[in-house]
Parts: structure tokens; C-alpha cells; sequence
């Protein structure tokens, strides 16, 4: 357990914490708890940032935590301050994530999501494939979700809560799907697949959502295909 005004120090990039078992960490409104990272040049001249809290475990819960300046990608990969493993569905609400080095504050497989609630952050979706269902859920306000490989359900089916964006940053991170797609928005708060270029890599364009055999009971409503994101394609 970390109680409320605790401040912790990642002074070097390898320096992570990982939870296997069970992570208490609850601030307060007005006491929250702090996870401080600095650049260690020491250790590493390309070292920037401290490094990881890797969550393993269903048996965590994070609220009104203040991530620094966390997420080193030269040791750790693109995984920003808080990495969620496969399986792991840890509840994360009111936390405020700033100056990671890859540009958003939480990574998770699909399913990760599900108890993850705030404001203002990027939580990226790693790529992988993935046969345990998933649900991904709307967040709080400025919040959405950036692909960050191509992603496969099979056969795991996949729900897409109303209200929820999803980023595709380029023409090879694609949603595919084995399983059922569920994604029904509403009138007034559709759901929203967003793509963009990545001059890096040469890409003018998101990528597209696939609907593979074992897919045809999916549905969607009210959805929003944003700057290139292609329709649905249906394959055998």
C-alpha cells in the first residue's frame, strides 16, 4: 500500500516497479500520491526518464497519482509511465500522467481498458493477438486510445463502448477480428476510428478494420470512420 502525499523517485531508466501481486495507491483530491522520474546520464547518456510501473495483476488500483517524466522507451519499449499485461484488468481512475517520453501516459491489451478512467490521457492498445473477450471503454474527458500495432482478436470477441476514439496512426496498425465486433455508439456520442499519417514511415493514412470468418454477428451503429480510416472490410 502507498498512502496519500507519498513521493516516489525512478532515478534511473531500469529502475521499474512491477506488480505481481497486489498495489495499493490511492491519493486524494487533495493529497495525491507522486511518481518521479529524471534523466540518469550517468547510467545513460540517451537516458531522459525513469522508468515503468508494469501491472500484472487484476489486484491493483491506482487513483489520484501524478506520473513525471516516467516511461525511458531505450530500455523498456513504447509503453508509456503504466504498462497493463495481457490479462491484467487493474482499476486506474483520476490520474494524471505528464512528460512521457513516448507521448501518452498508459499502454494495455484490449481488455485492460476496462477499469480505466481518466481525463486527459492517450492509453495506447499494443499489438499482439488476443483470445480472451475485451471491452473497451469510453474514458473521461480529452481521453482516447492510439493503436500501437496491429491488433487481433481471435477468438476473443471485442466490445467498443459508446463515446470511445481510437487513433490509427498508420497504414499498418490494423483491427482484426475472428470473433464478434460489437461496437454500437448513439446518436449523440458515436464512436469514432480516427487515422493519420506518420511522415516517419512515409504513411499518408490510418489503416482499416478487418471482419474475418467467425466475425458475422457483429455489429455496428453509430460510428465514425475519421481521415482515412477504411469501412470494414469482410474477408472469407
Amino acid at each position: 500500500m502507498i498512502e496519500p502525499g507519498v513521493t516516489v523517485r525512478f532515478t534511473r531508466a531500469d529502475y521499474n516497479l512491477t506488480v505481481n501481486g497486489t498495489l495499493t495507491a490511492n491519493g486524494t483530491a487533495g493529497d495525491s500520491i507522486r511518481f518521479i522520474g529524471t534523466a540518469n546520464p550517468a547510467f545513460n547518456a540517451a537516458s531522459t526518464h525513469g522508468g515503468v510501473v508494469n501491472l500484472t495483476t487484476s489486484r491493483a488500483s491506482l487513483s489520484y497519482l501524478h506520473t513525471d517524466s516516467l516511461g525511458e522507451t531505450y530500455l523498456n519499449g513504447i509503453v508509456g509511465a503504466v504498462a497493463v499485461s495481457i490479462n491484467a484488468q487493474p482499476t486506474i481512475s483520476n490520474c494524471l500522467f505528464t512528460n512521457t517520453e513516448a507521448g501518452f501516459g498508459i499502454s494495455t491489451w484490449p481488455g485492460g481498458a476496462q477499469n480505466i478512467n481518466v481525463a486527459g490521457t492517450i492509453t495506447g492498445l499494443r499489438g499482439g493477438s488476443y483470445s480472451a473477450n475485451a471491452v473497451i471503454k469510453k474514458q473521461g474527458t480529452g481521453s482516447y486510445y492510439r493503436m500501437l500495432g496491429p491488433v487481433t482478436m481471435s477468438p476473443g470477441r471485442l466490445t467498443i463502448e459508446p463515446g470511445v476514439r481510437i487513433e490509427f496512426p498508420n497504414r499498418t496498425y490494423s483491427l482484426s477480428l475472428y470473433g464478434r465486433l460489437t461496437a454500437i455508439g448513439t446518436a449523440s456520442d458515436s464512436i469514432r476510428f480516427t487515422g493519420r499519417g506518420d511522415a516517419p514511415s512515409g504513411t499518408t493514412h490510418g489503416s482499416n478494420i478487418i471482419l474475418y470468418a467467425g466475425s458475422d454477428s457483429s455489429v455496428m451503429r453509430y460510428v465514425v470512420f475519421q481521415i482515412s480510416v477504411t469501412p470494414p472490410s469482410i474477408q472469407g
